[in-house]
């Protein structure tokens, strides 16, 4: 009898699941070929889709059910059969899957010249839009939907999602000392405010006070593609054997995937951003794909780095990671690997900033010395 139970309960699932996913295929996502990730099959993998994730649990539920033949690759206890312990090993083993991103509340952003708009200096590398007046686009971004909004720039209050900014500086190009070496000033201090409201009535908010980039107009500058982080909280505990994640550099076809469990424990623990950061980076330093440009000396460095973010003012390490992306292609974004999605935003990466990739550029940290000299060169 209750073996008839389980075997009608195994059906549903996998009728309710094949239909809405495999028929349609509307959720199935494209398998990545192993060789091209170079990674293999692992355990986990039952489809061998070189991704654990949904359909994985359905494939142990199919052989559960006869509707498909056994093979090793499901017998997650190596008990030389698949059973109903193999599926509780998955869904112990993969509990991420139904553990969603941390709740972050009501979060909003601004982007000012789609550089994110930020304390103490915006690097927006706004120039003249006619001859003695300096403004800039704006566009301001949330985790939910905005139904209102109110942005108090410089005492003036803007109601558009986006627009452009009131002039926040008037001169003369010609008759101002730009700097002989970065060829840039920067206008007074401006305050600012951003609120914005849901459809339930419920507001979230940020303010500073900033000083932004100004250019000459015949100036064109690359803003570059360094990502900041938002702040990690330490000591940072990731449960699950699980723990990948991927970067994208777009332009290019090729994702490079980080192990942050490679043991693949129960769960581990990073004690402070310099023990994440070097972890990351050993397995960014492990790909030679990673190596094929040379620095102005001729030597072979990585086009990728994630370090510890340093503050341009203060000089101090924060607790947030900066990705540098050292190839002519622009963005170089984490993205989930496997179904946790937690584990990105537990980085400082959730998913509604990496939407607007852009504004994750903040100029006002560098990438930390230390790691940049000890990964600079195989030497």
């Amino acid at each position: 009898m209750i073996r008839y139970i389980f075997k009608i309960i195994v059906l549903s699932l996998i009728s309710f699941y094949s239909a809405f996913a495999y028929q349609t295929g509307s959720l199935r996502p494209a398998a990545i070929p192993a060789d091209s990730l170079k990674i293999h099959i692992k355990y986990g993998d039952v489809n061998q889709d070189s991704t654990i994730d949904i359909f994985d649990l359905i494939s142990i539920l199919r052989h559960l059910a006869g509707i498909e033949p056994e093979t090793s690759l499901s017998d997650l206890d190596n008990n030389g059969k698949t059973d109903i312990f193999d599926l509780l090993t998955f869904l112990h083993e993969f509990s991420h899957f139904s553990e969603g991103p941390p709740d972050e509340g009501f979060k909003v952003a601004a982007s000012i010249g789609r550089i994110r708009l930020t304390e103490p200096i915006v690097y927006s590398f706004s120039t003249f839009k006619n001859k003695k007046e300096v403004y800039d686009s704006y566009k301001i971004y949330s985790n939910r939907e905005i139904v209102r909004v109110e942005f108090i720039f410089d005492g003036d209050t803007l109601t558009q999602i986006q627009g452009n900014t009131p002039v926040f500086f008037t001169a003369d190009p010609d008759t101002i000392p730009w700097e002989s070496l970065r060829q840039m000033t920067l206008s007074d201090l401006k305050g600012w405010k951003i609120s914005v409201w849901d459809d339930q009535g419920n507001c979230a908010s940020d303010s500073g006070v900033s000083r932004f980039m100004i250019i000459p107009p015949d100036l064109t500058i690359d803003g570059g593609s360094s990502y900041v982080g938002n702040e990690i909280e330490f000591p940072l505990i990731l449960k699950g054997a699980w723990q990948k994640f991927a970067i994208k550099i777009e332009g290019m076809h090729s994702i490079f995937v980080v192990n942050l469990n490679p043991e693949g424990r129960e769960s581990i623990v990073y004690n402070n951003i310099d023990d994440l950061a070097v972890a990351i980076m050993e397995e960014i330093a492990a790909n030679d794909s990673l190596w094929h440009s040379t620095d102005v000396f001729g030597d072979p460095w990585p086009t990728l780095f994630i370090a510890p973010a340093v503050s341009t003012q203060t000089k101090l390490k924060a607790n947030r990671l900066i990705i540098l992306n050292g190839t002519l292609c622009p963005g170089a974004i984490p993205i989930p690997m496997d179904g946790n999605e937690k584990l990105v935003s537990l980085l400082g990466f959730p998913k509604w900033l990496r939407r607007f990739p852009y504004i994750m550029s903040d100029e006002n940290y560098y990438l930390d010395p230390v790691i940049y000299n000890r990964y600079k060169s195989r030497k």
